[in-house]
């Protein structure tokens, strides 16, 4: 029986989140977890996230627009990967003593220019 719900919330949760695009995870691990302990639930859900991934693909991915993809899909890329030399991904190597958290300019207050207009064609 905890086989069958198990898998009707997955079928849920993946057709739920078709539509709104998130979600899956939320709905997913807490009923999971409740059949199973918590680091099967994570990979679990992990599995469920790629084949519905490959779903997705299979079922609107010819649809795609094939330069937004490569415009934003290739960029998106570069920084997720391994590095040549390291092996290590390249954003995980943030220096954080450069890091800018703008503790320094706390002192200053930020005030909206006054009779700041909206144009009609941003609204």
């Amino acid at each position: 029986m905890s086989f069958l719900i198990i898998c009707s919330v997955a079928l849920l949760a993946s057709a739920l989140t078709f539509f709104s695009g998130f979600g899956l995870g939320t709905l997913l691990l807490p009923a999971f977890a409740l059949f199973v302990p918590i680091e099967q639930a994570v990979g679990l859900a992990a599995v469920v996230h790629f084949f519905n991934g490959l779903f997705k693909l299979a079922l609107v991915g010819r649809f795609a627009d094939r330069r937004v993809l490569l415009r934003f899909g290739l960029p998106a890329d570069d920084n997720t990967g391994p590095d040549d030399n390291t092996g290590q991904s390249r954003s995980a190597k943030v220096d954080t003593a450069k890091v800018d958290t703008g503790q320094s300019r706390s002192a200053e207050k930020w005030e909206p220019k006054r009779n700041a207009s909206i144009p009609l064609r941003h609204l």
